[in-house]
């Protein structure tokens, strides 16, 4: 160590400046320490003194300072006075002010390269703009089903269909709209954009790239990113007592989250009209079959009537027989009846078919917004701000408190 380093470390713990006062905090001549500041070298022996003696005097100082909290402590619970906790503030505020005063570059430095880099990252960021709409699931978008349910239910069948499970129903309605199904059909579709320009794809208008082919090596991938951000910009939100489901859109673009909310709305209600096609299908294909089974019965017993009829001429002289016969007719009448329940319930499925209804009512048609709801960038600076700060102040802290411990030992 040189004499002028020693020096400082002496003035600065011991506020000693003169040679004589440093010989005598050593226990040495004063002409021993002209030796060392005209070789300016200090022997290793009296650093390792001088160290030994700065250890000393911060556990003093620190027992002190303990000391003195239990004191103020002890004089706040009996309520005597609180001069010594402001005092203590006081000591602990110094201390803080002078680890920044020792550390400015890094005090300053941190918080300027963490708010600058915010800074950048923030002006960057696209605006963010939400569309609404608000649909309610059409009543009439599943009476024929029920009713054919309820017929299978009849012949001991079960359909495996109700109300609450059906894929139609409403409480699965925002599992549908946020399902892959639904979002690879709306990233295939076309949008406007003032950034991308006209009819582009969606998956080209999210994930920024231009002229995307489905033959492309990184079309799968592109597809799954898209979905991916697209399901974050969707939320859908189911009323509690009411049917009413609210599809919340956002996008860089007012017009843009408006279509793409409307579109959500068109492919989800083209979307149940597949659904409910589907079922009505596998429903006309069960009663179809229902039917032939029940015809094949009918003119089984039929035929079975006539025959009975052939062989027995006499059957009003004969109680037995005529009892007979009102089995076989009991047996037609009612193939008859289901026959022709079956034939009306067919006509009924074959009518749901060619209708073009819609599956959802339209409350509130998606707007473009008139302005954006975020990013709130002065918020977010503000928050960078305050954490950058108490971050170069922990650093400061520790810096100081790992030179302490470093000096002293």
């Amino acid at each position: 160590m040189t004499f002028e380093e020693f020096q400082k470390i002496c003035e600065n713990e011991f506020h000693t400046v003169r040679l004589a006062d440093i010989a005598l905090e050593l226990g040495v001549t004063p002409q021993v320490i002209n030796n060392w500041k005209s070789r300016n070298t200090v022997p290793y022996k009296y650093v390792k003194i001088i160290r030994k003696k700065i250890a000393e005097s911060s556990e003093i100082k620190q027992s002190n300072i303990q000391s003195q909290l239990f004191h103020t402590s002890r004089i706040v619970e009996n309520n005597v006075n609180t001069d010594d906790g402001f005092k203590i503030l006081f000591f602990v505020l110094r201390q803080t002010f002078n680890s920044i005063k020792n550390n400015l570059v890094i005090f300053f430095l941190i918080p300027s390269i963490m708010i600058i880099k915010a800074l950048a990252k923030v002006i960057s960021l696209e605006p963010i703009f939400l569309s609404e709409a608000k649909i309610i699931p059409s009543v009439d978008g599943s009476g024929s089903v029920s009713q054919i349910s309820s017929i299978a239910a009849n012949f001991g069948i079960s359909t495996g269909s109700s109300s609450g499970g059906s894929i139609t129903s409403a409480n699965l309605f925002p599992e549908v709209i946020k399902s892959r199904r639904l979002a690879r059909t709306l990233l295939k579709r076309n949008f406007n954009t003032t950034r991308y320009g006209e009819n582009k794809p969606l998956v080209s208008i999210l994930t920024g790239v231009e002229d995307l082919s489905e033959n492309s090596e990184d079309y799968d991938g592109l597809m799954k990113a898209g979905i991916s951000d697209l399901g974050s910009r969707i939320e859908v939100h189911l009323g509690s007592k009411t049917p009413l489901i609210t599809i919340r859109v956002f996008a860089f673009e007012a017009q843009l989250a408006a279509d793409i909310a409307g579109a959500v709305v068109d492919e989800l209600n083209n979307l149940q009209k597949l659904f409910k096609s589907s079922r009505l299908n596998e429903k006309k294909i069960f009663i179809e079959g229902r039917i032939k089974d029940v015809e094949k019965a009918l003119v089984k017993a039929e035929e079975e009537l006539k025959y009975f009829r052939e062989t027995n001429r006499n059957i009003l002289k004969s109680p037995s027989l005529q009892l007979e016969q009102e089995r076989y007719l009991r047996e037609v009448s009612t193939q008859m009846q289901v026959f022709l329940t079956l034939k009306s319930q067919i006509e009924i499925v074959q009518i749901e078919l060619v209708e073009k209804t819609n599956m959802l009512d339209i409350l509130d048609m998606p707007e473009a917004p008139l302005q954006k709801i975020g990013p709130n960038r002065r918020i977010i600076m503000i928050i960078v701000a305050i954490l950058s700060t108490i971050l170069s102040l922990a650093i400061v802290y520790v810096k100081h408190w790992y030179e302490k411990e470093h000096l002293s030992s």
